[in-house]
């Protein structure tokens, strides 16, 4: 990263006046329009850029503010720029602001009225290069970008990124909004909003460290082509990965990338997180040591065989919580925590395949405050040794031989039905629940609830474990327990409705009656 072999023009330096190592040059508006830039190869210099300046360069590998050079030790460089500045190239290989040190800091602040515009390949707005240090960013302005491999802002370390910085537009090919990398320093990153409508591979915001944290902050991401906010930490010790979105994210493949080898990973979406590619993801999570929370509020997953969220951990625990409306083409929620636990809050969803996908190896709690639809399975939920403890309202999976809620544990079960449990239709494979149970399991109808399935199995239990049902709702349909303690307490008014009036054809409409049965085994 950093180098793409950008040439000096032939052009004389210190614009605004020779200085000595570690002084200032202050540039004033009566050098506009800077048509050759302002350079200088001063070791630890700042350059002040008053208010009125305005700096527009044409000709290729013209760089709007360069301060240093690539593998040269230039000690600490600053650049701080005042009031109004307008900061336009045209040329390839010409950035707005270049700044690079091999041994020392690199400061970069800009006032709100700062715009930094470039209009060919390989000219990025804003790129910073301390290969032995840190780099700090305050520039509020605007940012814009439109060539080939033209980032919004590019930072390479061998310290730690700390980045705050507008909005930015690039339309480019193969570009990033913001590309940070840090190698043995952390990464925080603030944006505004980012705008990325080019082509090929890009990103709003990529931000890799290698043995240190990485922390995201956006007010949002629109990423046409490619993907939203990429996070990643690799290497050793016990470094997080957060990502915080303020507004929506719009992305072609994955909206919110987050990983972590070493840490914790976070990720907070307040605004809707929507994907249009196939295949997408609005939400991917992984850590490979550390637990894993996410806080959205609502995902579009629209593209074919989309996920709306996806999470892994090795060796932690899964907090999802959603307080909108998850859509998918996939299964909207897929979680997996091999040595952990998974606990997940949500309102609605609406998928093309099952609702959720859930292991937790000591244990799975999932609550259901709305209502799903889901044209495969409702809940298909898996435990190790852990109990499962499901809390649902409304769930319909009415596709063929699907059930609405399936729990294979090797703990205790507890699902508790508040709303309308509706199963799927042909056989007993489509189930309003369907239970295999090692130990004992636990089914609370509650007043209001109801639980039954078109092809009319309402409750299959296949375990080896005993299962009470206490019904204060409606059960219609036919109950298979297997050959152990079961008890079915009927608390209800409306009793159990024994029927077998099946949807063989899954069209929707029953058409088939047969004998219904209540089979303790």
């Amino acid at each position: 990263m950093g180098a793409y072999g950008h040439l000096r023009s032939a052009r004389a330096a210190n614009e605004c006046g020779v200085i000595a190592v570690g002084s200032t040059a202050t540039c004033t508006p009566a050098g506009n329009n800077f048509t050759g830039g302002i350079e200088y190869d001063v070791n630890d210099a700042t350059i002040v850029v008053q208010d009125g300046v305005v700096i527009s360069t044409t000709a290729a590998n013209t760089i709007g503010i360069s301060s240093g050079d690539f593998n040269v030790a230039h000690g600490n460089l600053a650049v701080d720029i005042q009031g109004t500045v307008a900061i336009t190239t045209a040329g390839d290989s010409a950035d707005g602001i270049f700044i690079a040190t091999d041994n020392g800091t690199i400061t970069l602040t800009t006032s709100a009225s700062t715009s930094i515009v470039t209009s060919n390949n390989e000219a990025v707005g804003i790129h910073l290069d301390a290969y032995g240090g840190d780099i700090t960013v305050s520039s509020p302005g605007s940012i814009r970008t439109n060539g080939n491999y033209a980032h919004g802002i590019e930072a390479y370390a061998g310290g730690d990124i700390n980045v705050s910085v507008g909005d930015i537009t690039v339309t480019g090919p193969n570009s990033y909004g913001a590309h940070l990398y840090s190698n043995g320093g952390s990464i925080s990153v603030t944006t505004g909003l980012v705008t990325n409508s080019g082509t090929g591979y890009q990103a709003g915001i990529y931000a890799q460290s290698i043995g240190g944290a990485v922390s995201v902050t956006t007010s949002g991401i629109v990423s046409t082509s490619g993907i939203g906010v990429v996070a990643v930490v690799v290497g050793g010790g016990s470094n997080n990965v957060d990502v915080t979105s303020t507004g929506e994210i719009s992305a072609y493949g994955i909206g919110v990338g987050a990983l972590s080898a070493t840490g914790d990973v976070t990720v907070t979406t307040q605004g809707l997180v929507t994907t249009t590619g196939n295949a997408s993801i609005g939400i991917y999570a992984a850590a490979y040591a550390g637990d894993v929370t996410i806080s959205s509020n609502g995902i579009n997953a629209q593209g074919a065989g989309s996920t709306a969220i996806l999470v892994r951990t090795a060796t932690g625990n899964i907090v999802i919580t959603d307080t909108g409306t998850l859509t998918a083409t996939d299964d909207a929620i897929y979680a997996t925590s091999i040595g952990g636990s998974v606990t997940i809050t949500v309102n609605n969803i609406v998928t093309d395949d099952d609702a959720f996908n859930v292991y937790g190896a000591t244990g799975v709690t999932i609550t259901v405050n709305g209502t799903i639809i889901a044209a495969d399975e409702g809940l298909e939920v898996d435990t190790g040794a852990g109990p499962a403890i499901i809390s649902v309202n409304n769930v319909s999976a009415t596709g063929s031989d699907n059930d609405a809620v399936r729990a294979t544990s090797g703990g205790a079960v507890s699902i508790t039905v508040s709303g309308t449990v509706l199963g799927g239709a042909r056989s007993a494979q489509g189930a309003g629940i369907d239970i295999e149970l090692s130990t004992v399991g636990t089914i609370t109808v509650n007043k209001g609830g109801s639980i039954g399935a078109l092809s009319d199995f309402a409750i299959d239990n296949r375990g080896a474990g005993a299962l009470t049902i206490n019904n204060s709702g409606t059960i219609t349909g036919s109950l298979i327990f297997g050959a152990n303690n079961d008890v079915l307490n009927n608390l209800s008014p409306n009793s159990v409705n024994l029927r077998r009036f099946t949807d063989t054809n899954a069209d929707g409409i029953r058409d088939t009656e047969a004998v219904a049965i209540i089979d303790f085994g």
